[in-house]
């Protein structure tokens, strides 16, 4: 997977999604934020299994098609820091790189 999105459009669909990431996850996995891109764009998702929110993030230049999962925390922290600049998103096996100028995560 390999994209590149604005830091801001980022960041406005991560907050909605964390909505329903839940503060104590009963399961680890729900402590995370699903990103899937494709020819169509990307989406958020995430789930406290109660409810749902899906969130399609624009502006986006989808290279390579993928999903992943992030930990919301972290993610959210990250693109706190990062909302003005062009964000690219590469994932190599187990690891996902998210770059921002001469920033790299």
């Amino acid at each position: 997977m390999k994209l590149k999105a604005q830091g801001q459009n980022f960041l406005d669909a991560a907050t909605i999604v964390s909505g329903a990431v839940p503060s104590a996850p009963a399961r680890p996995i729900l402590a995370n934020i699903r990103l899937e891109a494709d020819e169509a764009g990307v989406r958020l998702l995430a789930t406290d299994l109660e409810i749902g929110i899906c969130q399609t993030v624009d502006d986006v230049t989808v290279e390579t098609p993928g999903t992943v999962l992030l930990p919301a925390a972290r993610l959210l922290g990250i693109l706190r820091e990062c909302r003005t600049t062009e964000l690219t998103f590469e994932r190599e096996e187990q690891r996902v790189h998210i770059g921002a100028g001469a920033s790299r995560f």
